[in-house]
Formats: structure tokens, sequence, C-alpha cells
């Protein structure tokens, strides 16, 4: 099946066009709890922190509590509102059907799995283990006005 086929399914598509948006990562907290529910339907503020540290030295607990926020959608604006992947409630973080649905499909779960997998491996690379604090800013890096939003 080409990949112009596969982009015939919008919630595949949106899935897509979803996580690409936050491409290349300012702060990898969104994509290692991403990673984690591929293959869990859903994910507590403590298994966050711990899955945290596999990937950087220290991990701040209210930035995961923001990057649940931030998954969930909480600071987007209308214009951004496609399609949702994600629910936080009850401080946990699970998957939306319509993500199930999506990962279901094994084909489609390659291509989910690869963007997550790069935007990890490009972060590692630019930032390493490193914690730059609260904002996640690095020096001398490009940051737009939304990557200041979600980086704080």
């Amino acid at each position: 099946m080409s990949v112009k086929n596969l982009l015939l399914d919008p919630a595949f598509e949106g899935a897509l066009n979803e996580l690409s948006s936050k491409l290349p990562l300012k702060r990898i907290y969104e994509f290692v709890i991403a990673q984690y529910l591929l293959e869990h339907q859903e994910i507590s503020l403590e298994t966050a922190n711990q899955e945290m540290l596999k990937f950087v030295k220290y991990v701040n607990e209210d930035s995961v509590k923001h990057a649940f926020e931030c998954l969930n959608q909480d600071y987007y604006d209308t214009v951004q509102l496609k399609i949702k992947l994600f629910t936080y409630q009850d401080e946990k973080l699970s998957k939306t059907p319509i993500f199930q649905e999506v990962l279901y499909n094994e084909t489609f779960k390659g291509y989910v799995k690869d963007i997550i997998h790069y935007g990890l491996f490009r972060y590692e690379k630019v930032f390493k283990e490193q914690d730059y604090g609260v904002p996640h800013f690095k020096l001398y890096e490009q940051y737009q006005m939304i990557d200041a939003a979600l980086t704080i």
C-alpha cells in the first residue's frame, strides 16, 4: 500500500500531523510518554517520572504534569484542535479511542513509532541527558513562540 493511500485514513493522517508538529523536539517529556503509550493503555505521573529517567539525569515532576496537559491539548487554541490522541484525567494520561484504532493497524503503528523514535533520537543527539531547567532552553538553539509556551 502506498503512502498516498495510507493518508486517505483521516485518523492516521491526523495522528501523523499531530506528532510531527512537535518535531524537532525541544523537550523530551511528551515523546517519552507517547512511546510508553504505544504499548500501554495509560500512564500515571509516577510511571512517567520513571520512564523519563531512562533518557535524562533529572526529572522535574511539574514538567511531567505539564507534558500530560500538553498532550491533552490543554494549551491549544481552536485552530490547533484537529485530532486528540490522549486524554488526561485522574492523574493519568490514556490513549483516545481514535489513537487506539490507529495503533491497532500495524502499518500505521510502524509510522507512528518511526516519528516517535526519530524525535527521541534527534533530541538525545542535540540535548543529551542535560537538564536545562525551567524553562527548558539551551543556549544558541532556535525557539519559536509556541516552543517557549510548551517548554515551561
